[in-house]
């Protein structure tokens, strides 16, 4: 018996609330992704992620003072209850989860590095 299995990681279908070519637009687009995806690391096991998970809040927070200093508000994109589904649909899988939030995280936040421009705009 053969069992074929095949696990594509970066399809846009796999947790297609961070993608990972997703424009950066401004303060409330950084807020809002990063949010999602402390909800995402906030769903994955304590351990190794919990630093993590306290240092992207870090930033959001700084990120929320920069808004209420812009008097920007907040944007909603109706992501969450199709995230929160996902999530509990899949969290038997929170090692692939994981891998593919870790390594959405670090693209999307070497793209805000090099959009720091955005900081400037709601």
């Amino acid at each position: 018996m053969q069992i074929f299995c095949e696990v594509v990681l970066d399809s846009p279908e796999f947790l297609p609330e961070l993608p990972s070519d997703k424009p950066i637009e401004g303060l409330s687009s950084m807020v809002e992704t990063l949010n999602n995806f402390q909800k995402v690391l906030h769903s994955l096991p304590k351990g190794h992620v919990s630093q993590l998970h306290s240092d992207v809040s870090t930033l959001q927070g700084y990120l929320e003072e920069r808004m209420r200093s812009l008097q920007c508000t907040h944007r909603k994109t109706g992501t969450e209850k199709s995230l929160e589904a996902f999530l509990k649909d899949n969290g038997t899988y929170y090692i692939t989860l994981g891998h593919v939030a870790l390594d959405r995280l670090q693209k999307y936040l070497q793209k805000l590095v090099r959009n720091l421009d955005q900081l400037k705009t709601c």
